[in-house]
């Protein structure tokens, strides 16, 4: 427990940030993502309450188990620099205890070489023996995950300016779209700040669009305690029987490892499976029906956006319109 709610390093922000310029090969638009709710399921209670899982976190091991990541600068210049610090530092700790967790076969969490002119995320997780990477070249992730500049993209924009919230919702769709691509249903976005990890809903046919998240801040971690304190606080004085223990912190490398261990083979009890089951493209299937078409016509006048303003949206009295 102690290795997964450690501190964790604290890089400074992204100095350079390079404004996208609308690129031709983007496959990702800010309204694909239809439905966004909070995970509330994901924290610690439901960690504790998956059977096996409290003596898994709590295992004695000998501390030459543990790998300990080297230490790197902490300031990025870019955000490939800022993904090298945390596959050095996250990636390093998450597969050591994968490896304790799960044995030999586990899942492993890779950075992607060059992401940006490969189009790959920069996480990608699969087995250590995954046979996908032959058939597809590159490995199906059952996890993805994107590293992005706080500056950037953060959760803070979901309530500012409408141009912020498209950028909010640009970077979800972002991650939207490898998940599909890799077919899986858990993936995750790190900034300087925070951790954001998101599920494609609990159906074995995601609905398109529709994403939960939960936000975890990488500065979250739990107190260390000395011998001396955990010795004196297994006696319990007189009148301090109903004392309820302080329940752990969820941190940012306890929220990777329970993420990784909902992608496993085996699904956990009561949790979705990693694989989403959306199948192939089909032609016609994402075009509305020529019905819906009429009553968004009869309704409120209109059909998509860039339509002009009908005579139904100039009701208003004493309001001049400039059409």
């Amino acid at each position: 427990m102690a290795y997964l709610t450690s501190p964790n390093p604290a890089p400074a922000l992204v100095r350079h940030i390079n404004i996208h310029v609308r690129d031709s090969n983007t496959k990702h638009f800010w309204w694909d993502i239809r439905q966004i709710r909070p995970w509330t399921s994901f924290n610690v209670n439901t960690i504790a309450a998956v059977p096996g899982f409290q003596g898994l976190l709590n295992v004695d091991l000998p501390t030459f188990m543990f790998q300990t990541p080297a230490r790197s600068s902490l300031q990025p210049e870019s955000e490939a620099e800022l993904q090298n610090i945390y596959n050095q530092f996250y990636a390093t700790k998450l597969n050591t205890a994968l490896s304790l967790s799960l044995g030999n076969r586990h899942l492993v969490m890779r950075a992607s070489a060059a992401s940006s002119k490969s189009g790959d995320p920069s996480f990608i997780s699969n087995y250590t023996d995954d046979t996908s990477r032959i058939i597809y070249g590159r490995g199906l992730g059952r996890v993805v995950g994107l590293v992005k500049s706080f500056d950037r993209w953060n959760t803070g924009m979901r309530v500012e300016g409408n141009h912020r919230k498209v950028e909010y919702l640009r970077g979800l769709a972002h991650l939207h779209r490898h998940m599909r691509e890799h077919g899986c249903r858990y993936g995750f976005i790190m900034t300087e700040i925070e951790l954001v990890v998101v599920r494609n809903g609990s159906d074995s046919t995601p609905h398109f669009g529709y994403l939960e998240v939960q936000t975890i801040q990488l500065a979250a971690h739990d107190k260390q305690t000395s011998t001396f304190d955990e010795v004196e606080g297994s006696f319990v004085d007189a009148g301090e029987e109903n004392v309820v223990k302080k329940a752990p912190k969820m941190t940012a490398l306890m929220a990777l490892w329970f993420l990784h261990m909902l992608a496993r083979d085996e699904p956990l009890p009561g949790q979705a499976t990693w694989k989403s089951e959306i199948g192939a493209p089909a032609e016609g299937t994402r075009q509305p029906q020529l019905a819906e078409k009429r009553e968004a016509k009869r309704v409120r006048g209109w059909i998509w956006p860039e339509e002009g303003v009908g005579r139904k949206e100039l009701g208003k009295r004493g309001v001049r319109y400039n059409c």
